[in-house]
C-alpha cells in the first residue's frame, strides 16, 4: 500500500494532463498558465472537466458559426439593398418572387459555409476528445 511518505512506483506511468480553460493550454504539472499569466489549470484527467472543457469548446464554435451567419446576412441585405438603389425592378424581383427570395437565402447559406471554410474553427481542446 502506497501513502504519501511512500508514493506507488506505478503512479508516475499515468500521465498527468493540467489544462488553461481559456487558452487551451496543457502542461503536465500544475501551474500556473504562462499564456494568460496566473489563470490556474485544470485536471485534465477528471471526466468531469474534461466534459466540461469540451462543452465549452462546443459552446465557443456554435457561437463563432452564429457571428458568421450574421456577417453573411448583413452582406447579402447589402446586396439586395443595393440591386434596389441600382435597378429598381431588381428590387421588387428579390424582395416579392419566391425564386428570388429562395436565391437571397441561397446566397446567405452559401457565403457563410464559404466563411466557415476560409475561416475554420480552431478547437482549443482536440487532445481531450477520444
Amino acid at each position: 500500500m502506497a501513502d504519501a511518505a511512500h508514493p506507488s512506483p506505478y503512479r508516475a506511468l499515468v500521465p498527468s494532463l493540467w489544462v488553461c480553460a481559456d487558452c487551451g493550454y496543457r502542461a503536465e504539472q500544475r501551474r500556473g498558465c504562462p499564456t494568460c499569466h496566473d489563470e490556474v489549470l485544470l485536471d485534465g484527467m477528471d471526466p468531469d472537466i474534461r466534459l466540461w472543457l469540451l462543452d465549452e469548446d462546443a459552446r465557443r464554435r456554435d457561437a463563432r458559426q452564429t457571428k458568421l451567419l450574421w456577417v453573411s446576412v448583413v452582406s447579402v441585405v447589402g446586396f439586395a439593398i443595393g440591386a434596389v438603389l441600382v435597378e429598381p425592378v431588381v428590387g421588387v424581383t428579390l424582395f416579392f418572387s419566391i425564386p428570388g427570395v429562395v436565391g437571397l437565402i441561397a446566397m446567405t447559406l452559401f457565403i457563410w459555409s464559404l466563411l466557415g471554410r476560409v475561416f475554420p474553427y480552431r478547437e482549443r481542446f482536440p487532445y481531450l476528445r477520444g
